[in-house]
């Protein structure tokens, strides 16, 4: 399970009171922390350092399942395809990564939800970090 951002949070609430929702994004990104990032974004994420570059992977918002809520279900969406994240820069170092976060753009952008790892993963050059499909869910409650 996931938590909305304070950024989504508020946006939410907007669309609720007549403001206009943000436009969705075609594009999703996701990120990991070594800590908590927080609804406010302010973890310390990981994957510049693990990849050697800006970006956070990309995932095409089309590649998301929207598991459709029942009355007795609350909704979801999950992770349609395999996301894996490298480790092409580390050379000597291993870095911890126990979150994860889902942004709206490969740099800065908004934090969109975030959550904890099912366990602190080490990450070594040359090493991947994957999420197996529907391994990443988002519990809208």
């Amino acid at each position: 399970m996931a938590n909305f951002s304070n950024y989504l949070e508020n946006a939410i609430a907007s669309w609720l009171t007549a403001t206009t929702m943000p436009a969705a994004p075609t594009t999703l990104y996701v990120a990991l922390f070594s800590s908590d990032p927080t609804d406010a974004a302010a973890g310390t994420e990981l994957t510049t350092t693990i990849t050697g570059t800006a970006n956070r992977v990309g995932v095409a918002g089309g590649s998301w399942t929207k598991i459709t809520a029942q009355t007795t279900v609350d909704a979801a969406i999950k992770n349609t395809n395999e996301i894996t994240i490298t480790g092409s820069s580390l050379s000597n170092t291993t870095l911890n990564a126990s979150h994860f976060g889902v942004f709206t753009a490969a740099t800065g952008g908004e934090l969109l939800f975030h959550g904890q790892l099912a366990s602190t993963i080490p990450i070594a050059f040359g090493d991947s970090v994957k999420f197996a499909p529907l391994a990443i869910t988002l519990t809208i409650q």
